[in-house]
């Protein structure tokens, strides 16, 4: 049987809006499409918030009416609601017929949705404030260290094909046990691998000698951990080489492209470019069934995705 859905009454919540903006009953119900007793009565607690209005004040307001219950389906809806109108993300709008289809049948898609999107304005707050305190010490300041590394894969078309070729060719060797591929690999380079119960902070460890992995991680951590390392053994001399190319302006921005160059071999490794773009057209692009065919994460698979830009192979 189908639970009912929950009735929310969230009166307190629509008049403290709208004290903050400054706008009488009258002038906020027809702000939101519904009658000033109608107002009156969810304001007072007489009556719950019907989802209707909800997606109103959620589209109406989407800087002032946060989420309600990040488990309520209503909730979702608005929060999903709000995460596709950001106005600061350029893309094309929605119909909210189809945003009411994607929560109805796809919620984990629209929580994920949610959930990057949250990521994505407390990522903008903090570059905004970072931001502040520059230009308030030196003036305009030039691009950071992080922009000039993201930049340059912009400029790349975020692919690199002589690492991506070379990581291939790896990654087609590994047979179907990977992970102990992966440490013969390193063994043959010197590396021991040990792999253990969970380790004090960080979860992996090299010394030069040995790389340490903490073994309660999930397998795909595991998997990608080895293949960093591999890349970052096997592709020191190319990474450099493409490094020194990319006149970066900073040590810091030559740093973080090295580390962003090796990440991107280890993805290189494990999803092969040729067998992952068929695999990916195959499925139609279908994350979590690319994901079960190469055992990576859903991080991972969608970063390799959107480098799929090898010239004559997209």
């Amino acid at each position: 049987m189908t639970n009912p859905p929950r009735r929310l009454f969230v009166g307190h919540r629509l008049r403290d809006l709208r004290g903050t903006l400054g706008i009488s009953q009258a002038a906020m119900a027809v702000r939101i499409g519904i009658s000033v007793s109608y107002l009156s009565q969810i304001e007072n607690g007489d009556r719950p918030v019907s989802e209707a209005v909800l997606v109103t004040l959620a589209r109406e307001f989407p800087a002032d009416w946060g989420s309600i219950d990040a488990a309520d389906d209503t909730a979702l809806l608005v929060a999903t609601l709000e995460a596709v109108t950001d106005t600061s993300v350029a893309a094309p709008t929605l119909d909210e017929s189809a945003i009411r289809r994607a929560v109805k049948h796809q919620p984990l898609l629209a929580q994920r949705l949610v959930a990057m999107h949250d990521a994505y304005r407390r990522a903008q707050e903090q570059l905004r404030a970072l931001d502040d305190r520059l230009v308030a010490g030196s003036g305009a300041p030039g691009l950071l260290p992080w922009e000039d590394v993201r930049d340059w894969f912009h400029a790349a078309g975020n692919y690199v094909d002589t690492l991506d070729r070379r990581a291939e060719e790896i990654g087609e060797t590994l047979g179907s046990d990977r992970i102990a591929a992966l440490e013969a690999r390193l063994a043959a380079r010197g590396v021991s691998v040990t792999i253990s119960g969970a380790l004090a902070a960080p979860l992996r460890d090299y010394d030069g000698a040995t790389l340490r992995l903490d073994g309660s991680q999930p397998g795909e951590t595991t998997l990608f951990s080895l293949a960093h390392q591999v890349a970052r053994g096997e592709f020191a001399d190319l990474i450099a080489d493409i490094v020194a190319a990319s006149d970066m302006a900073s040590e810091t921005a030559r740093a973080l492209l090295t580390a962003g160059l090796t990440n991107y071999a280890a993805g290189a490794i494990v999803m092969p470019y040729t067998r992952f773009r068929a695999e990916a057209r195959s499925v139609r692009h279908d994350i979590d069934r690319l994901r079960r065919i190469f055992g990576t994460s859903f991080e991972q698979t969608c970063h390799r995705l959107s480098t799929l830009q090898r010239p004559g192979a997209l």
